[in-house]
């Protein structure tokens, strides 16, 4: 029980990269060039297993060709769920304007 109190105080940075597909990455991209936005996140470890799995789900559907609709659908749960934890301001606008994007 105190393990897991632990883990879920420990935050981790990651970089939200938004574009064609979107993941997650441990440093940031620079200047890439190719139109995708970079989010820096700051979120408990428990938050980062969670969307990683929505992540994981969108990556299979775009391979498996799922309606656009479905994978559009996990990306804006991704971006709702990661509004709050973004570092900053510019971010947190703008996926919240991603997240109630239809």
């Amino acid at each position: 029980m105190l393990l897991k109190k632990a883990r879920e105080n420990k935050l981790i940075r990651k970089y939200l990269v938004a574009g064609k597909q979107v993941y997650l990455t441990s440093t940031k991209r620079e200047g890439s060039g190719d139109g995708s936005h970079v989010s820096e996140i700051l979120m408990p470890v428990e938050v980062y297993w969670k969307i990683r799995d929505v992540l994981k789900d969108a990556d299979y559907g775009m391979a498996a060709g799922e309606d656009a609709n479905s994978i559009s659908e996990l990306h804006r749960k991704v971006f709702a769920e990661l509004k709050k934890y973004a570092v900053h301001e510019k971010d947190r606008v703008w996926l919240h304007e991603r997240s109630t994007t239809s």
